[in-house]
């Protein structure tokens, strides 16, 4: 009986330890439960749905930049991208090395070592292997996964797909761009448009979501599409554009420039019509990284837009705002005389010296470019209002301030209040010196004086289009007086001279047109020693002057040979103003050239009376009439003045003095005895450069007659008046 009483406490003690040890289990196994499904279950939750469900970001395509016609400039195409998925890949206890050589022969690369690198990523379910592959290497890639995987259970290649992603392309390459700009490998903006616009032009990005099983098989597909960027509508002139750009390439080239600019604008609206620089690049080719500063420096400085990003002293070009500035405060009159005393004037013992000398007209003063006279201006408005007076001048034509284009890094220039100058800077203002513009400031600054004294805005952006082809932005650009409409016509006038007998009158008198501009040969500062080192040649002005319509600067940097702004700036102006006025429809204002041309309207309305063109042609020797070239019967019956769209003027019509006899144009001439009027006409149909020299009749030339000569080349005729 004792026996079995001790048994059963035995017993007993053992269920006692067996039951306290199934009680601990229990209460073990409920923490264990509450501290994953209470305490941890987020945690778990979020890495069972992320081993469970996928989701890939779809990037929007980046809205289209086109110019003001809808020629596109910029726009996104759908391109495929190899993406994996490295710890997939693991998980299936993959070859990593043999894998990155397959990829690597597929995708063509030479050395499989940066595919390895990225298969072998830790701590992320998503790689872009490479992107931008043609459907010829996305084919290559799906064939040699296939034939890797064919008849294995182990080690096979899994995580491997492809999206579908926008590439941003530039259908134009080097075309526009330092207007359009260039985007990244992320396809975001970092210059240009695609940098100031990206948030209008990035648009909304959309998702794609599955459920995966075990071996990472996706199902259950479903999509939130991404949507489209706005539209960007330019105020480029694509055509334009092309044409300023091939013109200002040839000018660089020939020049052996370090760097040339031109902006176009419509002076009356603000809108750019073509902005160049050279050198420039392809935007379709991204930056490649570089190690030292000055490699990238060299990598990117022709994506630098100089027009807008860089300023440089103006010269003799900015003289235009010393003589508006006495004009607009009524200290001088255009017939009034100003002394330039005789070639130099001393300032605070500073002497600046001169090309001329004596008594000259203001108007003659701004055509020959006077130092002298524009200092003695400058120095009038500070006698009377302060030298603040010059400042206040120099600012209201928009110096010293962003103009507000719509592209990036933009600069304001330089210029210091007069409390910052020295004893003698008025001296150095006055000409264009101590004073920092752009190239676009100074055409729009010259846009002030085509347009009335109104200073407008210079915008490239015309409209911002939606994704649904509503309007979101219209431009609005700022307008706002800058002097008055007497003083813009009288400065306009007097650029005009410049043209017509002052330091342009070689290179820039149009083919049936008027037009009105400043040279300027100003030296370039070198910022490592702070001296003048080289010349920025610059021409800008405005066509027609009759009735101005389109402002135009040109800027070369340190041209070699020549550098003087009449001669090699002055001809890039004058053949975009050509293009410019001829595409543009614009009828010929020229006085001579209109007279002409009315004059072989009403002819050739009376042919009929005098007879056939034999007979109008003896009429025409027997009365000592010009001869005109022959132009097309309809050209010939519009009425006078109606533009002649899409024939060159310069040889629609041309008056050419009465000879006995034609004259061979590789041969000079013989000019004794002739009129300047009849030297210039025949110069022009030789385009020969002509320098013209007093009154009266030609007695002395230069080449001889006799001599070849070529397009181009320069003429030297004097002329003595009858005794």
């Amino acid at each position: 009986m004792a026996r079995t009483r001790k048994k059963e406490a035995g017993l007993g003690r053992r269920h006692l330890v067996v039951g306290v040890i199934l009680v601990v289990w229990m209460c073990a196994i409920l923490v264990r439960l509450y501290h994953l499904q209470i305490l941890e279950h987020d945690k778990y939750r979020q890495r069972a749905e992320s081993q469970r469900y996928k989701e890939f970001r779809l990037a929007a395509p980046r809205g289209a930049i086109v110019d003001r016609n809808g020629a596109i400039l910029a726009h996104s195409v759908i391109s495929n991208t190899l993406v994996i998925d490295p710890e997939l890949l693991r998980k299936q206890e993959a070859d990593i090395k043999a894998v990155a050589g397959l990829f690597a022969a597929a995708l063509d690369e030479p050395d499989p070592a940066d595919i390895l690198a990225r298969l072998s990523r830790t701590g992320t379910r998503y790689v872009r292997l490479r992107r931008r592959l043609e459907p010829g290497r996305v084919a290559a890639v799906k064939e040699a996964v296939e034939q890797y995987n064919r008849g294995r259970r182990e080690g096979r290649i899994a995580g491997v797909h492809f999206e579908q992603e926008p590439v941003r392309v530039y259908p134009n390459r080097m075309l526009a761009s330092h207007i359009v700009g260039y985007v990244d490998d992320e396809e975001e903006g970092q210059a240009g448009l695609e940098k100031t616009m990206e948030d209008r032009l990035r648009g909304e990005g959309g998702a794609v979501y599955y459920e995966t099983d075990a071996l990472g098989r996706p199902f259950d597909r479903r999509e939130s599409p991404p949507r489209d960027g706005a539209r960007i509508v330019t105020t480029i002139d694509l055509g334009l554009q092309h044409r300023v750009e091939a013109l200002l390439e040839t000018a660089w080239r020939e020049t052996r420039s370090k760097a040339a600019s031109a902006v176009v604008m419509d002076l009356k609206t603000g809108e750019v019509l073509a902005l160049a620089n050279f050198p420039t690049y392809d935007p379709n080719l991204r930056p490649r990284a570089r190690k030292t500063k000055e490699e990238i420096e060299r990598e990117l400085a022709p994506r630098r837009n100089r027009a807008v990003q860089d300023y440089y002293e103006p010269g003799s070009v900015f003289k235009v705002v010393t003589f508006a500035a006495a004009l607009e405060d009524g200290l001088v009159r255009p017939d009034d005389k100003i002394n330039c005393l005789n070639g130099r004037i001393e300032l605070y013992g500073r002497v600046i010296r001169d090309h001329v000398s004596g008594w000259l007209p203001v108007t003659q003063a701004m055509a020959k470019s006077s130092n002298v006279g524009a200092i003695q201006l400058a120095l009038k408005v500070a006698r009377k209002s302060g030298e603040d007076r010059l400042v206040e001048h120099i600012r209201s034509f928009g110096f010293g301030a962003r103009t507000g284009i719509e592209l990036p890094q933009e600069t304001p220039g330089l210029v210091l209040p007069a409390r910052r100058w020295h004893r003698t800077s008025i001296g150095s203002v006055a000409i264009g010196q101590e004073i920092g513009v752009t190239v676009l400031q100074l055409t729009a600054a010259m846009g002030v004086l085509g347009n009335r004294g109104l200073w407008v805005q210079p915008h490239i952006v015309r409209q911002v289009i939606g994704p649904d082809n509503r309007i979101i932005e219209a431009a609005q650009p700022i307008e706002r007086r800058a002097i008055s409409e007497r003083t813009a016509a009288e400065v306009s006038a007097m650029l005009e001279q410049v043209i017509v007998a002052g330091t342009a009158r070689h290179t820039v008198k149009l083919s049936g047109y008027t037009a009105a501009g400043k040279t300027g040969t100003p030296q370039k500062i070198n910022p490592a020693t702070r001296r003048y080192s080289g010349y920025m040649p610059t021409f800008a002005g405005f066509v027609p002057a009759s009735d101005p319509r389109y402002a135009i600067a040109v800027v070369l940097d340190e041209p070699v040979g020549q550098y003087y702004g009449g001669v090699v700036a002055a001809p890039v102006f004058k053949s975009i103003a050509e293009t410019l006025l001829l595409e543009g429809g614009i009828s010929p204002d020229q006085k001579e050239f209109r007279e002409t041309l009315d004059l072989l309207v009403a002819r050739l309305r009376d042919r009929d009376r005098v007879g056939d063109s034999a007979d109008l042609q003896r009429v025409d020797e027997a009365s000592g009439a010009p001869r005109l070239a022959t132009i097309s019967e309809d050209d010939a019956e519009a009425p006078a003045g109606a533009p002649m769209v899409g024939a060159p003027m310069a040889s629609a019509v041309v008056a050419a003095a009465p000879t006995p006899a034609p004259f061979d144009p590789r041969v000079m001439p013989d000019f004794r005895g002739r009129s300047v009027r009849e030297v210039a006409q025949m110069c022009t149909r030789l385009d020969l450069r002509a320098n013209l020299v007093g009154r009266g009749e030609a007695v002395r030339q230069s080449p001889a007659p006799g001599e070849p000569i070529e397009p181009g080349d320069i003429c030297r005729v004097e002329f003595q008046e009858k005794k």
